[in-house]
């Protein structure tokens, strides 16, 4: 299973513009608040959830079996 994190897709946007509107943040101010709460302080691109489908996909992994990965930058870590 893949696990990804906030991802900034037009969900996202959605997402922090609506959280934005309530406490009065910008959707960027939003965006960068979270991206800065995570270890690595970014948010994943669409790309990094495309390449790690690709290698989970691929023969490299043929043995992995009922594993959630996440991709997060970290976020998740201390939970």
């Amino acid at each position: 299973m893949l696990d990804p994190g906030v991802v900034p897709t037009p969900l996202w946007d959605e997402i922090a513009k609506a959280i934005g509107e309530r406490t009065g943040a910008t959707a960027e101010e939003v965006s960068a608040q979270v991206a800065a709460g995570t270890p690595l302080g970014n948010l994943a691109e669409p790309a990094d959830v495309a390449r790690l489908a690709a290698f989970l996909l691929s023969p490299a992994v043929r043995h992995l079996t009922g594993a959630a990965i996440t991709l997060d930058g970290g976020a998740s870590a201390g939970l």
